[in-house]
């Protein structure tokens, strides 16, 4: 079993545990629908101020700083596309829940690790001193990583760049993911731990990541399965459709082909032992001859013994 999908069990059995523990706790079931509906106001509010098209001209201009200009034709150069693929018009809640919901909702825990890190560090020790102000600011995660929802917009878009020179082809979702990769990615949680394990101690520290994580988990969890359900792919294809018809590009077919190899062609001969066979010899029979009388070994072929001298001939 791989790390992603070991990654992606304990994810779902962390998302069904805490479910369960929130509909167990009073408060917390009050707080859960709240914070939800919040969140779903927030990211449907976000993806579609990012999907308008006086923001699109906005971002399309300023993403051809680290982004290649798009392409005229189809041409080998660098430059973007648009991938040849069908946009859904929506998706059932069984891939809302069990594929979109779970796959997408581990990002924004990753975001709110990373701006978590930074309230640590402008804050520091003061912040734990209320619990409620920590408490507070994990119930409101899915608040303050709405910004996701735009990076999911031109990650599903199927806009894509092609950098001629190190031979590589990109969704731009991706590229603005490299760049965010200390905010949305694996290192904001190190980030968090080590500015918690150098601000509060090793104990708090590890409370706080398994607290945050545990109290997160669900209300953004819930938050995303609604917004892919009913919001995300109408903005992706406002995205897709302005990139098409408003900026004209290209769309690309994209094939996966196995590098070419050389093949050195030799003569598979079968094993040939070149060591002479040894043959199992057979041990030669000697014979040895004694005097009859006086026990003395003789020579064969001998008439009388040569210590006692008697007749040896044969009777």
């Amino acid at each position: 079993m791989d790390i992603v999908k070991m990654i992606k069990i304990l994810w779902v059995f962390l998302i069904i545990s805490m479910t369960v523990i929130y509909l167990v706790y009073p408060v917390l079931r009050v707080i859960l629908p709240f914070f939800v509906i919040l969140g779903v106001i927030t990211w449907w509010l976000t993806g579609y101020i990012a999907s308008s098209r006086w923001i699109l001209k906005i971002w399309f201009n300023l993403l051809q700083i680290i982004v290649p200009k798009p392409s005229e034709t189809l041409e080998i150069k660098s430059g973007t596309f648009l991938t040849e693929e069908k946009i859904p018009e929506k998706i059932g809640w069984k891939q809302a829940l069990f594929d979109e919901g779970v796959n997408k909702s581990f990002l924004p825990v990753l975001l709110m690790f990373g701006i978590l890190q930074y309230v640590f560090k402008f804050f520091g020790a003061d912040f734990l001193q209320s619990l409620e102000s920590f408490f507070i600011l994990t119930f409101a995660s899915p608040l303050y990583v709405c910004l996701i929802t735009f990076l999911w917009i031109l990650l599903d878009s199927g806009w894509i760049e092609y950098d001629r020179e190190a031979n590589r082809v990109m969704r731009v979702g991706e590229h603005i993911l490299l760049y965010l990769r200390s905010i949305a990615g694996l290192s904001a949680l190190v980030g968090f731990i080590t500015v918690a394990l150098t601000i509060f101690g090793a104990a708090t520290a590890l409370a706080s990541f398994l607290v945050a994580l545990a109290l997160a988990s669900v209300p953004i969890y819930l938050t995303t399965v609604i917004y892919v359900k009913f919001f995300h792919y109408k903005y992706v294809k406002k995205v897709r459709d302005y990139l098409l018809f408003e900026k004209k590009l290209p769309i690309a077919t994209i094939q996966i082909v196995p590098a070419p190899m050389t093949v050195t062609s030799t003569q598979t001969t079968p094993y040939i032992n070149t060591q002479e066979e040894v043959k199992e010899e057979i041990p030669k029979t000697v014979t040895y001859n004694f005097c009859p009388y006086c026990g003395t070994q003789i020579p064969s072929n001998i008439r009388f013994c040569p210590k006692c001298g008697s007749s040896l001939n044969a009777e």
